[in-house]
């Protein structure tokens, strides 16, 4: 029997100046009231780490698994998928299994000018994780 995977939300997240993340539609507004961070642990932070060195995509989906914690949400990769100059068509970067339960959809755009400095970014994270502040809008 399959689980039922439930997307909670979608953000739009950016490393540049700092690590900030814009929700942009969810289903449960309630499950992001009072949320002023997102973490990625340390084994997320090198996952899409070495996901954006893929060159052939310029727009990342990557799909968490999440669960609340005070006013943070501890959020695991589960999925990378990628495109190239707006298509539609996605391909798999990356899948962990188990399946999600519970997802929030994060959105990355990257330029061939800022992957590198993204990329470097990240590897600073990569020990302690990476905590973005959450920007809402409702």
């Amino acid at each position: 029997m399959m689980r039922q995977v439930r997307k909670i939300g979608s953000l739009t997240i950016e490393l540049e100046p700092e690590p900030t993340a814009v929700l942009k539609a969810t289903d449960l507004p309630k499950y992001f009231g009072g949320v002023t961070t997102l973490h990625l642990p340390p084994e997320s932070v090198t996952a899409l780490a070495s996901a954006i060195q893929d060159k052939e995509f310029d727009t990342f989906f990557i799909y968490v698994d999440t669960f609340r914690v005070d006013t943070r949400i501890e959020a695991r990769i589960w999925k990378v998928q990628g495109t190239k100059d707006g298509h539609n068509r996605r391909r798999n970067i990356l899948i962990k299994a188990p399946e999600a339960r519970n997802i929030i959809q994060l959105t990355l755009h990257l330029s061939d000018g800022n992957r590198e400095k993204v990329f470097l970014k990240m590897l600073n994270y990569a020990t302690k994780g990476l905590e973005f502040k959450l920007l809402t809008k409702f």
